[in-house]
């Protein structure tokens, strides 16, 4: 999917138009999950060639999810340490922030490509504050 087809692609809302009808036919909510919490626009992982606005498309599935009134969560796209790299916590905090108090919150979030490193204390400390200041 490209975003950048017009000025008015929005595949993410159909995609949560669809999760509404779903959710209302079983009489019973389905979340949208998105990933890449913690990629920001400005990175592109390295590689400004690769036109990528990770933060844009959380932004249009987060419209879309308000719009149709259907509760968000997320998870990160990369591997990471959670001992060294606290960048991630605090991108994946501001995303789950929202917009404002309300309907665009994030409902939840799963933390994907963990390693063996992640049960060493130093990490389990961190993540640890993670979930406290969440």
């Amino acid at each position: 999917y490209t975003s950048c087809t017009s000025d008015t692609a929005d595949a993410y809302n159909a995609v949560a138009a669809m999760i509404a009808r779903s959710a209302q036919g079983m009489g019973r909510p389905i979340f949208f999950n998105f990933i890449g919490l913690e990629m920001t626009n400005v990175d592109n992982n390295g590689n400004p060639q690769t036109l990528s606005a990770p933060e844009d498309l959380i932004a249009q599935v987060r419209r879309g999810c308000i719009r149709h009134d259907v509760p968000l969560s997320g998870e990160n796209a990369l591997e990471f340490d959670l001992a060294t790299e606290g960048w991630v916590f605090e991108r994946i905090n501001q995303e789950l922030r929202g917009w404002s108090p309300g309907r665009d919150k994030m409902h939840a979030v799963t933390l994907l490509r963990l390693n063996d490193k992640f049960v060493a204390n130093d990490n389990l400390i961190e993540l640890g504050k993670f979930t406290s200041s969440t």
